[in-house]
């Protein structure tokens, strides 16, 4: 991780990989790792890769807080997360109720761009600030894994996945009031 660091993109691209690595990781545990076919892409690598590809995208705009930014680069990186994560909607297989998979992503789009337009008065007149959308993309890890567990049928655990969100939202905007 140390050399890494060293610039924005390294940095956020290590980040990335440990993350998908870490998806990977459990996939295979739960899969069986003489069972994961490791010799073709399936949606567990999938997965890992939205996961990989994702946090290195939150990560990477994590290096803009503090900085003085225009609506668009707030937006456009929630706009971009949001890509990311629906990236998968297309690899899962088709179940019973196929628009699943649309209910997290659309409160994670929605959290997002809310995120995106907060001001900030550190940010210059009318400037926006990139820290709201940071932390809502790290919630937002849930709302994620939430639309790959929906794809598959498990309604259930996405379902909590989605209640979790919800109140840990709620808890923190309480928490500041």
């Amino acid at each position: 991780d140390g050399p890494a660091r060293a610039t924005r993109f390294t940095g956020a691209l290590a980040l990335g990989v440990a993350r998908g690595a870490n998806s990977l990781t459990g996939a295979a545990a739960a899969a069986g790792a003489l069972s994961m076919p490791w010799d073709r892409f399936t949606l567990p690598h999938g997965h890992a890769l939205i996961l990989a590809a994702y946090t290195a995208l939150l990560t990477f705009a994590s290096t803009l807080e503090g900085r003085a930014l225009r609506a668009w680069t707030t937006g456009g990186t929630a706009v971009a997360l949001s890509v990311v994560a629906g990236a998968s909607v297309p690899m899962l297989p088709r179940i019973s109720w196929a628009e699943a998979p649309l209910v997290p992503l659309a409160l994670l789009l929605g959290s997002l761009v809310a995120a995106s337009r907060t001001r900030s008065d550190a940010s210059g007149p009318g400037g926006c600030a990139m820290g709201p959308v940071i932390r809502a993309g790290v919630f937002g890890f849930l709302l994620v894994d939430a639309v790959w567990l929906f794809g598959t049928g498990r309604f259930d655990a996405g379902f909590w996945l989605v209640l979790v969100y919800v109140a840990m939202r709620l808890l923190l905007l309480r928490a500041r009031s």
